[in-house]
């Protein structure tokens, strides 16, 4: 397993660099908003029309969206809504990789004869986490989950195989080979060529026009072929774009209820029994002719035993398992229930509560019976952080949005003057009671930048003192604007202007005593921060802070603050409630000294404390 993990690690970060990038195909069509991170970058843009594509770019694709790309010849890949795939070629074998992560691809592979020789028996081939897809001249829908890792496959024209994958080929390339021996090209031809000899091993299955087959969790073998219900085969094909409803999937008014008869597809014969099968000896199995395709969870639902056959087209016709959307060929669960990619069938818990007992007890039975009529009985994973629901925000994605910020910061602050003219005290005032109230928004503006403007006062009451006439208490009153510059996921840099009130000591000489009291100087400030965000997995992140700042000098009445230095520092946990806010905690610390004429003294000032703080975003 460390192997394993070791050689992947090192394989992902290598290989792209070492690659040649050979062209994949060029974007022809797109619907939406579509992410591809190119070969050699750090940072994700989006897909536009007419991009050419090359070896190792990865295409990410959001709700409802889509991109179909042109590959050789007149072949093609529509990737799906919520989607991600990589994108593999290797010249010298004139056949193409993709890698499907997760979501759904419809490929339309044109068996066309190239001059180039190549030793591989498959044109191209999809690779899942747990099977391999081999294409040599069809039309076929590729669907996985990585929640559940089941793998399905639909022809809908042509001979399609499919194998489960036992040890990543990848891993086998390398213990054979050796690293030693490590070269991009021979990896990529390496990892192809053992797929190719998996798909041509006996352990595959050939899927034929109008059938479908599946690798699913704890089984040794994909299942072997097996119609799909024809109303379902027919709307999915037309569906070339892969649309899907989010909402309102096959209404009781909206379901299919007749399909023309030239509206079919042809499906080829299976070998299969028309009823299924298992043999626990050799593991061979296949579902009931006739079911549905969910294509978010890849689950395959068999029609129910007491089901009826059509004796024209040789498979069971499904009743009593659900729906089909006349536009889109979306399986849609019956009522009361929704399909989860994880526990199978559940209560739909929306109507739960305005069901009686006979009512949930009729909906339970059925849930049990629907859940024997799954391919794969739901299993559940062990725990992926990186399929965890996203709570948050990313650094990029917040460079598109406003925040209003309100912060409170209860804290300490003390303020020492030394090297008084004169026979004057040293004095060291420390704060009786502190807290600060800001109010900041910040605003998208240029590429890669975001805007602020702050504004605010602080509450400070000094400890008394007999020397000092008036100590306070008062508020000092701030204003800034500023900026982030966004430089990747990690760091971001802080510029700043700042107005703020702070408080120093003046000392008149009168006639007949001298006069010593606390006055609100408004000081001008710049300064250059660089802001840390260490990790941010589900709920909770972690952030730093560093800012140097630099004061200005200002003249007060007699009193002339001369120029300064000092530096604040912050560590601030985060807790995303949604994506609409956060909240944000942590300790800080500032220091800052210099020194003023009139006066005549040297300061230092220190402020620690903690900072609540809550954003809006929107």
């Amino acid at each position: 397993m460390f192997f394993k993990f070791s050689v992947v690690l090192f394989l992902s970060i290598s290989l792209p660099v070492l690659a040649k990038n050979a062209p994949f195909g060029v974007v022809t069509k797109i619907r939406g908003k579509v992410s591809v991170l190119k070969p050699g970058l750090k940072k994700a843009d989006y897909l536009r029309l007419g991009d050419s594509l090359k070896e190792d770019t990865s295409i990410l694709t959001y709700k409802n969206s889509f991109v179909r790309i042109q590959v050789s010849g007149k072949s093609s890949l529509n990737i799906g809504p919520n989607s991600k795939v990589i994108l593999k070629n290797v010249t010298n074998s004139q056949s193409s990789l993709l890698s499907l992560l997760k979501g759904q691809v419809r490929a339309n592979i044109k068996n066309q004869k190239s001059k180039l020789k190549t030793n591989l028996k498959h044109k191209f081939l999809i690779k899942t986490k747990t099977a391999a897809i081999g294409v040599r001249g069809t039309e076929l829908h590729s669907i996985h989950n990585p929640e559940n890792n089941v793998t399905s496959l639909i022809s809908y024209e042509g001979d399609v195989k499919i194998v489960k994958l036992d040890d990543d080929p990848l891993v086998q390339v390398i213990k054979e080979e050796g690293l030693k021996e490590l070269d991009s090209s021979k990896m990529s031809q390496g990892i192809m060529k053992k797929i190719d000899e998996e798909l041509d091993s006996v352990k595959s299955e050939t899927v034929k026009n109008g059938q479908f087959s599946a690798s699913v969790p704890k089984e040794t073998k994909v299942s072997q072929a097996v119609k799909i219900s024809p109303i379902q085969l027919a709307v999915l094909y037309k569906n070339k774009e892969l649309i899907v409803k989010e909402k309102n999937i096959a209404p009781p008014e909206d379901r299919v209820k007749k399909i023309e008869e030239k509206e079919f597809l042809s499906q080829a014969e299976q070998k299969a029994p028309l009823e299924g099968f298992r043999d626990k000896s050799t593991g061979d199995y296949a579902p009931r002719s006739g079911g549905f395709i969910d294509l978010n969870s890849g689950y395959y639902i068999e029609p129910n035993p007491e089901s009826s056959l059509d004796a024209d087209r040789l498979l069971y016709v499904a009743e009593k398992i659900g729906r089909i959307d006349k536009t889109t060929g979306q399986y849609k669960a019956p009522m009361g229930m929704k399909l989860d990619s994880v526990k199978g069938f559940v209560i739909d818990e929306r109507v739960k509560e305005s069901l009686d007992e006979n009512q949930l007890a009729i909906i339970t039975q059925t849930q049990n019976k629907l859940n024997k009529n799954i391919i794969s009985k739901p299993v559940k994973n062990k725990i992926d952080l990186n399929q965890l629901p996203k709570w948050a925000y990313s650094s990029q994605e917040l460079l598109e949005k406003n925040q209003l910020i309100f912060s409170f910061s209860p804290r300490s602050h003390r303020f020492k003057t030394k090297k008084h003219v004169g026979k004057d005290p040293v004095f060291d005032l420390e704060s009786d009671s502190s807290h600060r109230f800001d109010l900041r928004w910040t605003q998208p503006s240029a590429k890669n930048w975001l805007m602020s403007v702050a504004l605010g006062f602080q509450y400070l009451k000094f400890k008394s003192n007999q020397a000092i006439s008036d100590i306070g208490p008062r508020r000092y009153h701030h204003l800034s604007l500023g900026a982030l510059m966004y430089l990747n996921e990690t760091w971001s840099i802080l510029p700043e202007l700042l107005l703020q009130q702070r408080p120093f000591l003046i000392t008149t000489n009168n006639a007949s005593a001298v006069d010593r009291k606390i006055v609100n100087v408004t000081i001008p400030s710049v300064s250059v921060g660089l802001k840390a965000r260490h990790f941010l997995m589900n709920k909770w992140g972690l952030e730093t802070m560093v800012r140097p700042f630099l004061n200005l000098p200002k003249s007060f009445s007699t009193m002339r603050v001369e120029t300064s230095f000092g530096i604040h520092a912050s560590v601030m946990g985060q807790y995303w409630h949604n994506f609409n806010s956060h909240f944000d905690f942590g300790p800080f610390l500032s220091k800052e000294g210099g020194k003023t004429a009139g006066s005549s003294y040297s300061y230092t000032r220190s402020e620690g404390g903690i900072i609540f703080s809550y954003a809006l975003i929107f």
